[in-house]
């Protein structure tokens, strides 16, 4: 039995045989997940260990095609965990441990970006009073709350008071990991700015680096297209031309995130192939109305290569972020291979290009928008594959009614594959899924196509002769309506589904079974949907926890069966209690100390209690409850040190407890509890140092980077 189903898998890999390749990126993005799923930092040779044995492996198996790509599946993971490793080691930088300030900060300015309550500023080159220069954090990003306008620009020297502190560790356990994403962005400190700000005398004859000079006209011209489309136009305007999202409105961004055109604001693939397509449409154009040089020369590669330098240069202009050097190199393999005669959309171009990102920045396997834009392009390509023959079909009819409903059909096909393939991860990340995406897409995406980034490119060429308005007011136009059509679809009943936080395990199911049908030929590339409906049962079956406790114990939720959540107290810690209601799936907490008799807890100004079956659980926020608190308590949760005053309770988590391991999830079952930390989540990383490791370099150990980690 064993020997045939071996004897048929071998047959089926055969067939597959030049779709081996594709699942090499899959490998190297295993290797990734495995190191940052470990719980503690692992030693470097680990990674190059591995790669080497592998890579031996690859040696000694060549003579066999299924051994060739068993050992080239195990050295490109083994590849990826290195690459992992050494990024980590590349980025590492000091990262401020505990709060400092009020002092006062000398910095370069690097951006100022608008928020909802004032503005935020990122900072390098720092001094800090209160800190020694090996102990001083590359990046600084400040808050400056119900602040007039700054008026900064990039490359400025400035000097000003403000409260430093590390940035946030996760919400819960499994929540957006804040600290990780800094590290990696090389941003060690965050805080809080005050005014007067000010600017420092420039050095003279200090030439500005490029990404200064990059940053200062991003700035220039998004100043130059508000001044010519103000408000909401002309902020989705600069989003899309230099990358700025600060300017939209809190209410504009909320429309596009529940109407499903979030994904039109990040610059990505969809800009810059539009950009590209219409530059090569323009030089192909140009060069075929001069005969000599259409019959002589290759017009068609030229125009490849003048629109790869054009995308190259929006890509720059749009801040060079990580979707967009992602979406660049997509483009630019595709521009590549035109110009070489090979195959332009192929998903061997998408393979190659997830595993040159990866190589280069690992930490973007985390992100929701590689997981996301390679998910859309994925499942577009394959099922483009699949519908091929139907699209023929059609095509080799006449009648102008059937290229109509193609352009229709494929508008609706295409929304639909995209949309099918980025809900895992909407869901996952946001916990939540835009339900008439498809709707507002089949309107927004032709617009821009035609009109909004066509428009918006002959403004930006003609903004050095003060003539941006020709292009920017048409742009206006189609931007007009796509925030119409915004606004609109979000406002429909049930626009938006809420979905409650899952495990990242049915994640990873839901997306290897989506890998099995896409880059499968055959028809056991349907066995894949077997994976996503286990995925998917493993989403809907999961249990959310049924109390929360901040990581200062400041803020504990209650989430009792068949009703709100209910929090402690509903002022302050806004911010966590967002994350926590989103992650629960609900829009309103509820008051714990105003709960009704049905809920069985009864609060005072000392603390609460809760019970739950057989468990009373004891919320202690003051030290002069803890007496009455603790009486008859099973699960004890205090913002306070208890040392040993509960004895009766089974579980006991206080202030040093939440000190050293972070934010705490508790399940209660009949005779048992179940906790987590956030801590026992991710582990100890250079992202994420124990308490006893930041003490030790506070005292003066090794410096707070990754370097403390005993790598």
């Amino acid at each position: 039995m064993a020997g045939s189903l071996w004897v048929g898998l071998r047959g089926r890999l055969d067939g597959e045989r030049d779709r081996w390749a594709l699942w090499l990126p899959v490998a190297f993005g295993a290797g990734i997940g495995g190191y940052f799923q470990l719980a503690s930092e692992p030693p470097m040779w680990l990674g190059v260990a591995a790669a080497g044995v592998s890579l031996a492996g690859l040696v000694v198996l060549r003579r066999t095609a299924a051994g060739v790509a068993a050992a080239a599946g195990l050295f490109l993971a083994s590849a990826g965990f290195l690459a992992a490793e050494l990024r980590s080691d590349r980025v590492a930088a000091p990262v401020l441990e505990r709060r400092l300030g009020p002092t006062v900060v000398e910095a370069r300015v690097l951006g100022v970006d608008k928020t909802a309550n004032g503005y935020r500023l990122l900072l390098d080159r720092l001094a800090i009073d209160g800190l020694s220069s090996d102990r001083t954090p590359r990046k600084l990003r400040l808050s400056l709350r119900n602040a007039a306008e700054p008026n900064l620009v990039p490359g400025q020297r400035v000097r000003l008071r403000a409260m430093l502190r590390p940035a946030s560790p996760p919400a819960a356990p499994g929540a957006f990991d804040f600290q990780r994403f800094l590290y990696f962005a090389g941003v060690g400190a965050t805080g809080t700015g005050f005014a007067p700000i000010a600017v420092l005398p420039e050095v003279p004859d200090q030439a500005l680096d490029a990404a200064i000079w990059i940053a200062r006209l991003r700035t220039t011209i998004t100043r130059r297209i508000l001044a010519v489309l103000p408000g909401d136009v002309g902020a989705v305007t600069a989003a899309l031309i230099a990358g700025d999202e600060s300017k939209i409105s809190s209410a504009m961004h909320q429309a596009y995130r529940d109407s499903g055109l979030a994904h039109l604001l990040s610059i990505s693939g969809l800009h810059i192939a539009i950009v590209a397509g219409f530059v090569m449409f323009l030089v192909r154009a140009a060069l075929a109305l001069c005969e000599p040089i259409a019959l002589r020369f290759p017009i068609k590669k030229w125009a490849a290569l003048a629109a790869l330098a054009a995308a190259g240069a929006y890509a720059l202009l749009a801040g060079w972020t990580v979707p967009t050097q992602r979406s660049f190199l997509m483009s630019a393999l595709v521009l590549v291979a035109l110009t070489i005669d090979r195959s332009a959309i192929s998903l061997r171009v998408v393979a190659w290009s997830a595993i040159v990102v990866l190589a280069f920045m690992p930490e973007a396997l985390l992100n929701p928008s590689f997981q996301m834009s390679y998910g859309a392009v994925i499942a577009l390509i394959a099922g483009y594959e699949i519908a091929q023959p139907a699209i023929a079909r059609w095509r080799a009819e006449t009648g102008w009614w059937r290229y109509a409903a193609l352009y229709v059909g494929g508008l609706v096909f295409s929304s639909l594959l995209a949309t099918a393939a980025t809900s895992p991860f909407a869901a996952f990340h946001f916990n939540r899924i835009a339900l008439f995406g498809l709707v507002a897409n089949m309107v927004a995406v032709p617009l821009s196509g035609v009109l909004v980034m066509p428009a918006g490119l002959i403004g930006v060429l003609l903004m050095p002769f003060g003539w941006e308005a020709i292009g920017l007011v048409p742009m206006g136009w189609g931007i007009a309506i796509i925030n119409w059509v915004a606004v609109e679809v979000a406002a429909w009943p049930a626009a938006v589904i809420k979905v409650p936080a899952f495990p990242i395990e049915a994640l990873a199911a839901i997306t290897l079974g989506a890998l099995w049908i896409s880059l499968w030929r055959t028809r056991w590339r349907w066995w894949g949907f077997v994976g996503v409906a286990v995925g998917c049962l493993a989403a809907a079956l999961a249990r959310p926890p049924d109390l929360l406790v901040s990581p200062d114990g400041g803020l504990m939720a209650v989430n009792p069966s068949g009703g709100p959540l209910m929090l402690s107290t509903l002022k302050g810690q806004r911010f966590m209690a967002d994350a926590w209601l989103a992650r629960f799936a609900e829009d309103q907490p509820a008051a714990l100390a105003a709960a009704t008799p049905g809920t069985n807890a009864r609060c005072d100004r000392f603390g609460c209690v809760y019970r739950a079956g057989r468990h009373v659980v004891a919320l202690v926020t003051d030290p002069r409850g803890l007496p009455t608190q603790c009486r008859g308590a099973t699960i004890v949760i205090s913002a306070v040190p208890v040392r040993g005053r509960c004895r009766s309770a089974i579980t006991v988590i206080d202030r040093f407890d939440l000190w050293r391991a972070g934010a705490h999830a508790l399940w209660l079952h009949d005779d048992a509890v179940t906790v987590q930390s956030v801590r026992d989540y991710r582990g100890v990383r250079p992202w994420a140092l124990a308490p006893e490791q930041r003490r030790r370099t506070e005292d003066g150990g090794a410096p707070l980077s990754s370097g403390a980690t005993g790598r």
